[in-house]
């Protein structure tokens, strides 16, 4: 396992509970919210056909993709709709006023 790379995501005051902001970090978009006053970070597209997953709707601890209907556990990741397609989960703290996102390594195997 790497070590971790936290890099500065948003500030603690611009997290709003079940409410997505983004990042982009090289071409991936991830999604950053706060469901129980934890951060909480993942890809921020469906994998369906790469919809805006931060324009979904958020029920409990899951997440609609607005343009297709595949629902996706925030949690985890886990995708409800297909098994395969789980999104990519990011380890979050809060360091300074800042929601700190590990973005090591920032591309994994898609089969882990």
């Amino acid at each position: 396992m790497s070590e971790p790379k936290w890099i500065k995501a948003i500030p603690v005051a611009e997290l709003h509970r079940h409410k997505f902001r983004q990042m982009r970090i090289m071409s991936r978009i991830i999604a950053i919210t706060n469901l129980t006053n934890v951060p909480m970070a993942l890809d921020g597209e469906c994998r369906h056909m790469r919809g805006p997953l931060l324009e979904g709707k958020i029920d409990g601890t899951t997440v609609t993709c607005p343009w297709h209907g595949w629902q996706y556990d925030l949690s985890t990741g886990q995708c409800l709709t297909e098994q395969w397609a789980h999104l990519r989960k990011y380890d979050c703290k809060i360091e300074n006023g800042w929601v700190m996102v590990d973005i090591s390594p920032l591309f994994v195997s898609q089969s882990e």
